[in-house]
């Protein structure tokens, strides 16, 4: 039996209007040995047709970020996303998330089902998050120096 696996980001949208990988992103993807059907290429929320990227300032970007992190802690963030999440990845037996920024607060406040989080991974690089999500395995990778 083979596993279907897919890596997607899960970071915050520093633009709203767009869920289009940032040409880091893509190339970063496109540096690892996954299949190319593994490889999602849509970021968060995973709308099926994203609006090309565009670079934000980084102080639009940050407010832009805090603001979806505020968002995500109200119980509507839950009920407009999870759902989606779960369709978007049900095809797949496993499910890594590469999670930035707030992503890792955006994951947990979710609330998805344990058979979901069953097979979620989660690789969380300088993470914003109050607390840990359930999940099969989480790595976070934090530089010493963040005050966040």
């Amino acid at each position: 039996m083979t596993t279907r696996s897919v890596i997607a980001f899960l970071t915050g949208q520093s633009d709203p209007a767009s869920n289009a990988l940032s040409e880091d992103q893509r190339a970063f993807l496109d540096r690892l040995s996954f299949l190319p059907d593994e490889k999602f290429a849509r970021n968060f929320p995973y709308r099926s047709v994203p609006r090309p990227f565009r670079k934000i300032p980084l102080l639009t970007a940050s407010l832009n970020n805090s603001l979806q992190y505020l968002r995500s802690r109200q119980p509507r963030f839950a009920a407009t996303h999870r759902d989606e999440i779960i369709r978007t990845f049900s095809p797949y037996d496993r499910v890594i998330f590469l999670a930035g920024s707030c992503g890792l607060e955006l994951f947990s406040n979710l609330h998805l089902p344990a058979d979901f989080t069953a097979k979620a991974h989660v690789f969380a690089y300088g993470p914003v998050s109050r607390n840990l999500p359930r999940c099969a395995t989480l790595w976070r990778v934090q530089g010493s120096g963040d005050r966040i």
